[in-house]
């Protein structure tokens, strides 16, 4: 049998994951487990090999099955881990998804101000490179949705339409009609509340 690359034990982790969505919850639960091992070994496998940025990758993705799992405090750790390595790796675009993610873990957690710090850092990092490949400026679009809706429900709505339309003009670019066309609504709803 091949040696599996840590590349390799991810992505079918993760593909375990998406398949426990249609499952019943004992046999989700199952894959889950299942997948949180085998993301464990692509860690293992990543560090072994020097491979930090699949290790960075490796721990956001672990995060991800923990959060789907209810264990928040184990996700905080590992975003929080993943983030310092992607730090360290230097690489924006990484670091912006993940501290968007843990940002996300926040607003689950209700703690507001933690949110809003990791979205700021995030856009900030988004908008110091120029995102040229689809998958960033899928994930910038995604941060702005996201930072529009605490906008909106800070009552800045100016802000919230200004993120909105950002996004919108992404989904529109990347062709995702349900995208765009949540901004769509969001906007004229917001534009309603400001006459």
């Amino acid at each position: 049998m091949a040696k599996q690359t840590s590349l390799n034990l991810m992505e079918r982790a993760w593909q375990w994951r998406r398949d426990s969505f249609d499952l019943p919850l004992s046999s989700k639960l199952a894959r889950l487990q299942a997948a949180n091992q085998l993301m464990q070994e692509a860690i293992n496998v990543a560090v072994a090999n020097n491979e930090e940025k699949n290790a960075a990758q490796a721990v956001h993705l672990l995060a991800n099955l923990e959060s789907d799992v209810g264990h928040l405090e184990t996700a905080e750790y590992l975003w929080s881990f993943s983030v310092d390595l992607c730090r360290e790796l230097g690489d924006a675009a990484m670091l912006a998804h993940k501290i968007r993610h843990l940002g996300d873990l926040y607003l689950r957690l209700k703690q507001v101000d933690r949110t809003i710090d990791c979205y700021e850092e995030s856009l900030q990092l988004y908008q110091s490179i120029d995102a040229r490949d689809s998958e960033t400026i899928l994930d910038f679009a995604n941060l702005l949705v996201r930072y529009a809706t605490i906008k909106k429900n800070l009552q800045k709505l100016q802000e919230a339409i200004d993120y909105f339309t950002q996004a919108e003009a992404m989904y529109i670019e990347l062709n995702i009609e349900d995208g765009s066309n949540l901004c769509k609504v969001q906007i004229n709803a917001l534009e309603g509340l400001i006459r």
